[in-house]
C-alpha cells in the first residue's frame, strides 16, 4: 500500500503542477455543529495533518464528489487518529442549515465550516492566487504538521482524486488508524465507539465518572432523545436510536461532576 500511495503521489506532482512548500496560514472556524476548529493549535501543533475542501453547498462537482470523501474520511481514522478533513465554503450565504443539508444528503461526518462559520476569510489564501492558479471548486489542499501544503491536489476523475488525495495526506507522514473507533489521543473520560450505528450509540468510559448525560440532537440542534446514567455499572453504556430515521445526527456526552461535553457526528443506517 505504501509502494502504491507513493506512486501515486508522484503522479499528483505530474498532474497538478501545484505542490509546493509554501506555509498555510492559520485560520479559526466555527463548523456548522456550532465547534471551534483552529488549524494551528487543534490540528498541526498536534501533529495532525489536515486535508481542506474549498467548495460550496450548491457546486455540482462539490456534490458529485463529497459522497465519496467519506470513506476515505474513514480509513484515515475519522478524524481520531492524526488526519481531520475540514470543509470551507466560499459563500457568505451558506448558512449553517444549508451546509447541515448539504452534510446530510451525502452522509459526511467531518466538519464544514460555512458562511456564518468565518468560512470565507479562511478560504481567501487558496483562491487569490497565493499558492497557485485557482481552478474553482472543489479545491482541495492538504496541509502536513509542519505547516507545508500540497495545493489543489486532483487526479483525472473521482476515483483518481481520491487516490491522489489518500497519497498526498500519506506523504505528509500520517498513519491514520485502521478503523474509526481508535482513539489514541482522546482526552475526555469517554469516546463514541463507532460513528455508523444501527439501533444503539455505544459508549466507552475510560475513566471512572457518575452522572453522565446521553442525548441525541438533530442537525438544527434540537433534543431528540436523552438518557441519564448516574451509576455506570459497566465501560460501554449504550443509548437506543432504534427510532431515529437514517441520516446524520449528533450525539452528546455530558459528565455533570466535571463539566466534560463531547459532541460526535454519527450515522444511523
Amino acid at each position: 500500500m505504501n509502494t502504491i500511495r507513493s506512486i501515486l503521489f508522484i503522479s499528483v506532482l505530474f498532474l497538478s503542477g501545484k505542490v509546493n512548500s509554501q506555509t498555510a496560514p492559520n485560520f479559526t472556524v466555527t463548523d456548522s455543529w456550532g465547534n471551534t476548529h483552529r488549524l494551528y493549535e487543534d490540528y498541526l501543533d498536534k501533529g495532525t495533518t489536515v486535508l481542506l475542501k474549498i467548495f460550496y453547498v450548491a457546486c455540482p462537482p462539490c456534490n458529485m464528489i463529497a459522497p465519496h470523501l467519506e470513506p476515505l474520511y474513514q480509513d484515515w481514522g475519522a478524524g481520531l487518529a492524526d488526519v481531520q478533513f475540514i470543509e470551507l465554503s466560499i459563500k457568505q450565504t451558506d448558512t449553517n442549515p444549508m451546509v447541515n443539508t448539504y452534510k446530510t444528503t451525502h452522509a459526511t461526518t467531518y466538519p464544514a465550516a460555512g458562511g456564518q462559520g468565518n468560512s470565507v476569510p479562511a478560504t481567501v489564501p487558496y483562491t487569490n492566487g497565493t499558492f497557485g492558479l485557482w481552478s474553482g471548486t472543489p479545491t482541495f489542499v492538504v496541509i502536513a504538521p509542519d505547516r507545508t501544503l500540497q495545493y489543489d491536489v486532483y487526479g483525472v476523475n473521482i476515483q483518481g482524486t481520491i487516490d491522489a488525495l489518500d497519497a498526498a495526506i500519506a506523504a505528509t507522514g500520517a498513519q491514520g488508524s485502521t478503523t474509526s473507533i481508535q482513539n489514541p489521543s482522546k482526552n475526555t473520560a469517554f469516546e463514541l465507539l463507532s460513528n455508523i450505528v444501527t439501533n444503539s450509540i455505544d459508549v466507552k468510559l475510560i475513566q471512572d465518572v457518575k452522572n453522565l448525560n446521553i442525548s441525541v440532537v438533530n442537525p438544527l440542534g434540537q433534543l431528540i432523545l436523552n438518557k441519564r446514567f448516574s451509576e455506570p455499572d459497566s465501560g460501554i453504556l449504550q443509548l437506543d436510536v432504534s427510532t431515529l430515521t437514517s441520516g446524520m445526527w449528533i450525539c452528546r456526552v455530558e459528565d455533570e461532576n466535571h463539566g466534560f461535553v463531547a459532541s460526535y457526528l454519527f450515522i444511523k443506517i
